[in-house]
């Protein structure tokens, strides 16, 4: 699948249309979740493909109508899973913002906090679904550049004093999240138990996982104000 987007993308170049403007604008004004465009089976194969959009697009489709405009700039991306799910970005992002000491403005994190909590609670009812990664976006800006600050819908947070000078914008999707996991497999399923016997073998890795991620977000909140002289607040995120 990669090799065939990589061959054919380069081809083609979609034009976007009223219809697919008013598509990115639903995709990332009222959810986190990344969405399926497209779904598809194939022809004596148990599996099913979906099309899901590249969300830095998606989100750019939405704010200007164009895919490849980038009126923040182009964004630090990084795929976070919550502990103990294994995540290769997950410290790297946490010590980034401790860096950058970034505190969102308390309405837009609330009103992120509770897109998320919406989302993941979603997920957890219809599934449980689990393995799904955050995949955050942190954009450098200066409000006097005309990129859309005010205007950001309910996935993005901006920093403290992001109208007075250099300014920070976190947005967030939610992606992969089609994997299914039973937390009381029946024995005679040896998938669900092969999961089960996994998530157990690394802490429980994916029960409870909607509550894991709920509080890695709620912690992201509060990173500024952990400290991080000895990296001692990465390590708790890293590890709660």
């Amino acid at each position: 699948f990669v090799a065939m987007e990589r061959h054919l993308m380069p081809r083609f170049r979609v034009v976007p249309t009223a219809t697919g403007i008013s598509l990115a604008k639903s995709l990332v004004g009222h959810s986190a979740l990344n969405l399926p465009v497209l779904a598809f089976g194939v022809l004596r194969r148990p599996k099913n493909w979906v099309v899901i959009p590249d969300v830095v697009a998606a989100r750019a489709l939405a704010w200007t109508g164009d895919a490849a405009a980038r009126p923040l700039g182009q964004p630090e991306v990084f795929d976070v899973k919550p502990f103990k799910a294994k995540s290769l970005q997950r410290k790297a992002f946490f010590r980034r913002l401790a860096d950058l000491d970034f505190v969102a403005q308390p309405g837009d994190w609330k009103q992120l906090l509770a897109v998320l909590g919406n989302d993941t609670s979603l997920l957890e009812r219809l599934g449980p679904f689990v393995d799904y990664s955050f995949l955050f976006e942190l954009y450098s800006v200066s409000p006097a550049g005309g990129g859309p600050t005010n205007a950001l819908g309910p996935t993005c947070v901006r920093s403290q004093g992001c109208n007075q000078g250099s300014c920070r914008v976190l947005c967030v999707n939610i992606i992969d999240y089609f994997m299914l996991y039973d937390e009381k497999p029946v024995w005679y399923d040896a998938k669900a138990v092969g999961k089960k016997l996994e998530s157990w073998f690394i802490g429980n890795k994916w029960d409870d996982y909607a509550a894991k991620a709920q509080l890695m977000m709620r912690c992201i909140g509060v990173l500024p104000r952990m400290g991080l002289e000895e990296g001692v607040a990465v390590e708790a995120l890293d590890s709660h």
